[in-house]
């Protein structure tokens, strides 16, 4: 082979391998499953005993004289998980963990199935799936990690953020790692940020009348009552007694409720 010809050949290699990823289409599983009504086990092998299904390359020429056309896969995240998928397969259909896969809706580096989904099957057939154990899905224990965003100022703003993370995605949920009794034995030796001299004398009252569940994530309602049986409102003091009428008509009628009940305006002033 004369150097014109190699020179020529090699310029247009790079221009055929172009061409070559440019022809390969992202993989329909829609059209194979669902239109062809190919069965996903014709593809994988799903007997392996743990990680992930291997690939049955070679069952594509049943269709395919020519061999499969070029085509890009699902791109998933990639965890490094060994998940026990053999134990799966051979008692649930494909479609449960995989709907999105199988309907080519599955979202570029997504997980093949969302870990919710997981929880939700487990929940539903009575399975049980210990929160303890990460290590059995993810190959060890990501409790063992502390989150990003556990940094220097968390300590300030946990308290609102485990209002809505306890509810949160898998993962990010404060229960994940925390019990309940982890909460209680912090603080009642550290108490919030905002519980100063000023709140106990002034401000817990109407902070207590604005959020009441919030107070209530570590008292309950005896709490104040027990408290203020011998603590009185700042407010009570002398003269109390003559201007107290105009007070409660001033304002709404649940804030004397906290600590007195509606009849006992009624009794008090029976008779005058």
């Amino acid at each position: 082979m004369n150097a014109p010809v190699r020179i020529a050949l090699l310029a247009a290699l790079p221009l055929a391998l172009l061409g070559a990823a440019a022809a390969a289409k992202p993989f329909s599983h829609k059209l194979h499953v669902e239109e062809q009504e190919i069965g996903c086990k014709s593809c994988h092998d799903t007997t392996k005993p743990e990680g992930l299904p291997t690939l049955k390359t070679k069952g594509c020429g049943k269709c395919h004289e020519d061999g499969p056309p070029p085509y890009q896969g699902p791109t998933a995240r990639k965890l490094g998980v060994k998940f026990p998928h053999a134990a799966h397969a051979a008692k649930m259909e494909c479609a449960e963990c995989h709907r999105d896969v199988l309907a080519d809706a599955h979202a570029d580096t997504a997980p093949l199935t969302e870990p919710k989904r997981c929880f939700a099957c487990h929940e539903e057939k009575k399975v049980p799936l210990a929160g303890t154990s990460c290590a059995r899905c993810h190959g060890e224990d990501k409790k063992r990690d502390k989150p990003a965003d556990h940094d220097g100022a968390w300590r300030e703003r946990h308290g609102d953020a485990s209002r809505w993370r306890v509810f949160g995605d898998h993962g990010k949920a404060c229960n994940d790692c925390h019990k309940p009794a982890t909460c209680t034995s912090c603080h009642m030796t550290q108490e919030p940020r905002s519980h100063n001299g000023l709140w106990r004398v002034r401000t817990h009252g109407l902070s207590a009348g604005w959020d009441r569940d919030r107070c209530m994530t570590c008292h309950e309602s005896g709490t104040c009552i027990r408290c203020h049986q011998d603590t009185k409102p700042v407010n009570h003091t002398a003269g109390w007694q003559s201007r107290h009428g105009l007070v409660a008509g001033a304002r709404s009628n649940e804030t004397c409720n906290t600590c007195h009940q509606p009849g006992w305006c009624a009794a008090c002033h029976a008779g005058r």
